[in-house]
This record gives C-alpha cells, sequence and structure tokens, in this order.
C-alpha cells in the first residue's frame, strides 16, 4: 500500500531474537517528521531528518519486546509498524 513506502524500519526485523537488551531502531519515514516509538512502557520521540532517516537507542526487557513506530503523514493519517523483539540469556549466535 502507499502508507507502506512512508514508513520502513531497517532495523529490528520482526522476530528477532538476541542477548543483547540494547537496541537501535533505524527506519525511514517523511522528511522533518516525528516519529513516535511505543516500547513496553516507555514512549520516545524523535524528528525524522531532512531525508527521512530516524534512530532510536533503546533498552530493552528480557522476554518479549514489542515495539510500535507511529507517523503522522502529510493528511493527518497515523501510520504504524510493529515490531516484536525477543531477548534471552539462551539465545546463541550461529556460527
Amino acid at each position: 500500500s502507499p502508507e507502506d513506502s512512508l514508513l520502513t524500519i531497517h532495523n529490528p526485523e520482526d522476530g528477532l531474537v538476541q542477548k543483547e537488551k540494547s537496541l537501535t531502531v533505524t527506519g525511514r519515514t517523511i522528511p522533518d517528521s516525528y516519529v513516535v516509538l511505543f516500547l513496553n512502557d516507555a514512549e520516545l520521540i524523535r524528528q525524522s531528518d531532512a531525508d527521512g532517516n530516524f534512530s532510536f537507542d533503546t533498552t530493552l526487557v528480557d522476554g518479549s519486546n514489542l515495539l510500535v513506530l507511529q507517523v503522522l503523514d502529510n493528511d493527518g493519517k497515523i501510520i504504524r509498524k510493529e515490531r516484536t523483539v525477543i531477548v534471552t540469556s539462551l539465545y546463541e549466535e550461529p556460527p
């Protein structure tokens, strides 16, 4: 859909499993717009740059983490994408 092109998440992939609790969320959207990240109980706001790039440095919790990214398009419509990231100490990096 046309909205899909207005919000692209480069990192993380949905269903990512990792050991680390730190995660950088990156993506691209409408230039110079506000991007809101809802993560567990936190809400973070960043502004995309002139090319539409944005980045959030986040801290996850053990288990399942739901990340919801939202941006308002020029018509005031909310575009929303979700990612789930699992943090577990049992995860072993593939060789």
